[in-house]
């Protein structure tokens, strides 16, 4: 069992997930890996979903970004560039939006709390990126990696000049943002997500 356990882990590190019956995991949750860097751990019925639905998504790794979001990235237990953490649909339970990729395809994915058990909502599909290809003009430099990151949205009232009115969010949000560039905050209201832009 313990030999067991320790590939689970070792394989797990490798995706950029943690579901291991070592962490006896209920609750996701952004943790530090033994190589330093920040993973998504994911309990059981949160990975089934996942599995379920794309047997090959994986999340990007923390060192595919830019080091520029790296280094400026407030990382915390709910949230990393690739994944956040929270109650998105306000039913008590927390909910998580995962960046990632599979063998052909971008891809941005929620898993959402139902009644019993997750969904799994697309909520984009890209070409697949190549992080090491993907370069970012610095002015004097040019760095590589992912630059379209997210991050956790608390409610409260949001105000934008690029929208017509206030935002109040009742639950928890997301924001994908666009290093340097624009940032667009995703709200779930209704049965289905909505966009509110932030800065443009």
């Amino acid at each position: 069992m313990r030999v067991r356990v320790v590939a689970l882990l070792a394989l797990s590190s490798l995706l950029g997930v943690l579901a291991s019956p070592a962490l006896a995991q209920t609750r996701p949750a952004i943790r530090l890996a033994p190589d330093g860097t920040h993973v998504l751990a994911l309990p059981r019925a949160m990975m089934r979903a996942l599995r379920g639905y794309d047997a090959h998504m994986v999340p990007w790794r923390e060192q595919e970004y830019l080091p520029a979001v790296r280094t400026r990235y407030h990382f915390s237990t709910r949230q990393a560039p690739f994944a956040v953490i929270g109650d998105m649909n306000a039913d008590g339970r927390l909910d998580v939006v995962l960046d990632g990729h599979n063998r052909q395809r971008n891809l941005s994915l929620c898993l959402l709390s139902r009644r019993r058990g997750y969904r799994v909502l697309l909520l984009s599909s890209s070409s697949l990126t190549d992080p090491k290809t993907e370069g970012y003009s610095m002015g004097d430099h040019t760095e590589y990696g992912l630059w379209d990151y997210l991050t956790l949205c608390r409610p409260g009232v949001y105000q934008s000049p690029h929208e017509a009115h206030r935002l109040t969010l009742t639950a928890d949000a997301f924001q994908r943002n666009a290093y340097g560039k624009a940032s667009t905050l995703y709200y779930y209201r209704r049965g289905r997500f909505h966009a509110y832009t932030t800065s443009d």
